[in-house]
């Protein structure tokens, strides 16, 4: 599930539409889904941004959320609701970076205690996106997650939260401003042809 429906009003346009090393922040973070295997991709997306023609066929199924003011627990309550109850699903928000499809199958292939799993990287004791969690936690306390956000589902009793360490850390990093995206999508080291005098 990548989550798109921000408003982004922090970087003057959708992150979604981004540029992002010849493609787009979306378009990347679907690809990486695919290249590990993941199967299903849905896409949570805003309304207001008028742009996913652009995009169409990205996703197998494409959700609207018409109420984005409310939180990212918000979109991932509904995107929820288009996948089969007994899936793993893979949370990833747009504005985080792509991990790499190794990490991708370090998370599924933990011995997890189904119903009740939920599984995050972890990279220099730093937790990260994305979070692979059983569909059916997310139907049950769907009411939670819409108002306090996925994260609050760890705090649950009886959870089973499995911290994977990684060394991959894309994981924790986000493109919140401007300068995380210059930083990770636009750096280019600069060649120089000729001395300087």
């Amino acid at each position: 599930m990548v989550l798109a429906a921000g408003m982004g009003t922090r970087m003057g346009r959708p992150k979604a539409t981004l540029e992002c090393r010849g493609t787009t922040l979306i378009v990347r973070a679907v690809e990486s889904l695919r290249a590990a295997g993941c199967q299903g991709v849905v896409g949570v997306v805003n309304p207001c941004h008028g742009y996913w023609h652009i995009d169409e066929g990205v996703f197998d199924v494409l959700v609207v959320n018409s109420q984005p003011e409310r939180g990212q627990g918000v979109s991932v309550v509904m995107g929820a609701k288009r996948i089969p109850e007994n899936a793993w699903v893979v949370v990833m928000p747009v504005d985080t970076l792509p991990v790499s499809a190794e990490t991708l199958h370090r998370l599924f292939h933990v011995d997890a205690k189904w119903p009740n799993a939920i599984v995050k990287p972890v990279y220099a004791k730093r937790g990260g996106h994305p979070v692979v969690v059983a569909n059916t936690l997310l139907r049950k306390h769907g009411r939670l997650v819409e108002s306090r956000g996925l994260r609050t589902l760890q705090r649950l009793p009886g959870m089973d939260v499995h911290r994977v360490d990684v060394d991959d850390p894309s994981c924790i990093r986000d493109i919140d401003t401007l300068d995380d995206y210059i930083a990770y999508c636009c750096y280019k080291p600069v060649e120089y042809s000729h001395a300087i005098s």
